[in-house]
Formats: structure tokens, sequence, C-alpha cells
């Protein structure tokens, strides 16, 4: 008897670990989504539809100046090839 409860008892906490898990990745997919649904509802308007007037500096609404750095294979990847596309640039260093 005491066997059976054992084995109850351990069906019951995997039961509930599954469950857990589901609901964690559940959220986490939720929670995906909706930022996916909120970028692409904010990218246009962000995004001028004109590109060929926009000016090149460091002020809000033009384009970054043009750099080109190696890609992790070293082959050079320029900036300008993306224009036009939305860009995350993130520089880090490791000490």
């Amino acid at each position: 008897m005491a066997s059976r409860s054992r084995q109850r008892l351990q069906r019951k906490r995997v039961e509930k670990q599954r469950k857990n898990k589901f609901v964690v990745i559940a959220v986490g997919l939720a929670a995906l989504g909706f930022g996916a649904y909120v970028f692409t509802l904010n990218a246009p308007a962000a995004m001028p539809t004109d590109l060929t007037n926009v000016e090149v500096g460091a002020e809000v609404g033009s384009f970054a100046p043009d750099f080109t750095l190696s890609d992790i294979n070293g082959a050079p990847v320029s900036l300008s090839e993306f224009r036009g596309k939305p860009v995350a640039i993130m520089f880090f260093h490791s000490w």
C-alpha cells in the first residue's frame, strides 16, 4: 500500500511539473507574440517612406554615418547594405 501511495504522489508531482513547464512556455510565447505585434505596429510609422531625401548625421531622423566592420567570418559588412531596414547595433567590450 505504501508503495502505491508513493507512486501516486510521484505521478502527481510529475504532472504538476509538466503543467508548470507548460504555463511558463505559454506565457513566454504570449509575451513574445505581443512584443512582435507591438513592434510591427510601431515599425512602419518609425521608418520614412521616401528614403532618398534623408540626410546622414547624428540627429534623430537621419541616417547613421556609413561604416564597415568584419563579421564573424571576416567578411566585410557595411551599414549602407541595410538601408531601409530596421537595424539594431550593439557595441560591447569584454574586459
